[in-house]
C-alpha cells in the first residue's frame, strides 16, 4: 500500500522556465489533487532568499546566469532531502556544489518552505511545511537540522494549527485531534520529524505525512516547442 505520485513538471526553455503547480496522488484507490501555492528557498548557491507564489503555469524569466536554474535545483534539492535516507541526507548537507558562495549569504543555512492545497476524503486543507539545516562547515562538526514545522488549517479555520515543531535541540508533534503539538519525540540531528512519524501507524494524519514524504520533482530540459 503506497502512494503513486504524478511528478511536478518543470520545463527549461533557454531563458524562460515554466512550472506546473498541480499534481495528483493516488492512495488506497482515492485520487487526490494537490496544488503547490508557494515555494521559498534560501541559502543555496547564489540565492540568499527567493519566494514565489505559483499560478497554474508559473514563468521565470531573466537574463542568463541570474539564478533560474539554481532556484529550480534548490526546489529539487529541498524535496529530495525530505524523502532520502539519513546517509544521503548527511552527504547533501556537505554538498560543496550547492553551498552558498556569495559573500552576502556565505554563512546562511539552507531553508525550504512550501505551501500546499490538499484535499483528503472531501476535506480541503491548507498546509505550510518548512525546514532548515546548517551546511557542514568544519570536518569535525556534524551539521544539524535547525528547525522544522508543519502547520495545517481547513476551510473552517481562520488560523493554522501546529502539527510539528522542531528546534535545534528538541522536537514535538501533534498526536491527537484535540491535543496540542507537545508530544516529545527523540530525533537524530539529520532526521526530519515527518520521516520519523511516518512509521507511526496510529497517527491520525498519517496519509498526509506519507504524501509529504513522497513528493518528487521532475525536470525536463529537452522540451520541444516546435509544432509538428
Amino acid at each position: 500500500m503506497g502512494i503513486i505520485l504524478k511528478e511536478t513538471l518543470i520545463i527549461f526553455l533557454e531563458r524562460f522556465i515554466m512550472m506546473m503547480k498541480t499534481f495528483y496522488i493516488s492512495f488506497q484507490g482515492v485520487k487526490t489533487m494537490i496544488n503547490i501555492n508557494k515555494i521559498k528557498v534560501a541559502g543555496f548557491r547564489n540565492l540568499k532568499e527567493v519566494e514565489i507564489e505559483t499560478e497554474n503555469i508559473t514563468s521565470l524569466l531573466s537574463i542568463n546566469s541570474y539564478g533560474k536554474s539554481n532556484f529550480l535545483n534548490a526546489i529539487i534539492f529541498g524535496f529530495n532531502f525530505i524523502h532520502l535516507p539519513l546517509e544521503l541526507k548527511n552527504r547533501m548537507m556537505d554538498y560543496d556544489s550547492y553551498k552558498p558562495f556569495n559573500s552576502k549569504n556565505l554563512l546562511n543555512d539552507f531553508q525550504f518552505e512550501v505551501d500546499l492545497s490538499y484535499e483528503e476524503k472531501g476535506k480541503k486543507l491548507q498546509i505550510n511545511y518548512g525546514y532548515s539545516f546548517e551546511w557542514k562547515k568544519k570536518e569535525e562538526v556534524e551539521p544539524k537540522i535547525v528547525y522544522e514545522y508543519l502547520k495545517i488549517k481547513d476551510d473552517n479555520s481562520q488560523k493554522y494549527a501546529q502539527y510539528i515543531n522542531r528546534t535545534f535541540d528538541k522536537a514535538t508533534y501533534k498526536s491527537s485531534p484535540t491535543g496540542a503539538c507537545n508530544k516529545k519525540i527523540k530525533i537524530e540531528n539529520n532526521e526530519l520529524v515527518i520521516n520519523k512519524i511516518m512509521a507511526y501507524d496510529e497517527l491520525y494524519y498519517l496519509d498526509l505525512i506519507k504524501t509529504l514524504n513522497n513528493i518528487n520533482v521532475y525536470v525536463d530540459k529537452h522540451f520541444n516547442t516546435n509544432a509538428k
